[in-house]
């Protein structure tokens, strides 16, 4: 039992039209981060109709100096002073102490809380987590430039603890070569434009929120640039025969604005980037017969669709092969 804190209005507890009286205070000291709400009931009868009984709460924050009280914290717009409150929604934080106090009001001159009965105080600590999924979450390509843009809003909740930036990221590979590729943003930031993008590949964009607690689960969407130029011939292989190879391949996915005309097939000197020499093929070729090489040697091809527009995308190279007699 402690009545010190509760009278003492420079600790903002008391004041005005009304009086603490009879209080009880405990103390709480969390170990992690969170949101502590406190609410405080009683079947103690009033002692009077006209009296302010309550009971009501106070918490403040333990310091070197004494209470720094958190509710009530101030006075309500059409007041001059601090109204009592039944239930609190305080932010805590792990290893400060706070004391939680619940008390009786005196009105004026009127009797407080009549002696007898049941104080009842509810309290309940929700530990700060991870933030949830951003919302809003959207795509925009743009076939032009090889960019797309990632837009979005913040999550339903912040776990608890402000969110301190963005996470995004993409997989893949871009036309530098680079693979997949992530960087934090600032906690503003509800934009961000992936750069040098290959047509025909589908891509998967994500954005995760992040505060002091950790990084929440990532929201995204796919995304697939298109181009008038053809994707990549498809199953390209390379065998070995005497003094020669025999190259293979399927058609491309996407032929592009304009149907295939011809192929290029490219010839490279075992796994080094030594071009030796380039064929072209009809569209309807589906194989090529490269002679004149050298057995013992090895070799490596790689295929590329053509229609009106141009070249497209390149295959990947062949294992490399060996020709022998």
């Amino acid at each position: 039992m402690d009545t010190t804190l509760a009278d003492d209005d420079s600790a903002g507890l008391g004041g005005c039209y009304w009086r603490p009286r009879h209080t009880v205070w405990w103390t709480y000291t969390p170990t992690a981060s969170g949101r502590l709400h406190t609410s405080v009931g009683s079947d103690l009868p009033s002692a009077s109709p006209e009296s302010f009984p309550g009971p009501w709460l106070a918490v403040a924050r333990l310091t070197a100096t004494g209470p720094v009280p958190l509710v009530p914290s101030g006075p309500t717009p059409d007041e001059d002073c601090p109204s009592p409150v039944s239930a609190a929604d305080v932010r805590v934080e792990p290893g400060t102490t706070y004391l939680i106090g619940v008390f009786a009001a005196e009105y004026w001159q009127e009797p407080a809380l009549a002696v007898g009965g049941r104080l009842t105080l509810d309290a309940g600590f929700l530990r700060d987590t991870a933030p949830t999924a951003p919302t809003g979450v959207l795509v925009h390509r743009d076939d032009r430039a090889r960019t797309a843009t990632l837009t979005w809003t913040p999550p339903s909740s912040d776990g608890g603890s402000p969110i301190t930036g963005y996470q995004v990221a993409r997989d893949g590979t871009d036309t530098g070569g680079t693979g997949p590729w992530s960087t934090v943003l600032p906690a503003t930031a509800r934009i961000i434009t992936f750069k040098y993008l290959l047509p025909w590949r589908s891509y998967h964009l994500s954005v995760r929120a992040i505060n002091a607690i950790g990084t929440g689960p990532a929201a995204g969407g796919n995304v697939m640039l298109t181009a008038p130029t053809a994707s990549e011939p498809r199953s390209v292989s390379a065998t070995a025969g005497n003094r020669s190879a025999t190259v293979r391949w399927t058609a491309p996915s996407h032929t592009g604005s304009s149907a295939v005309r011809s192929y290029r097939i490219r010839r490279y000197a075992g796994s080094t980037q030594t071009l030796q020499a380039t064929s072209t093929v009809a569209a309807t070729a589906r194989g090529f017969s490269a002679r004149g090489l050298a057995n013992g040697r090895s070799y490596r091809f790689d295929v590329t669709a053509v229609n009106a527009s141009g070249t497209g995308l390149v295959s990947a190279r062949t294992k490399p092969v060996t020709p022998a007699p």
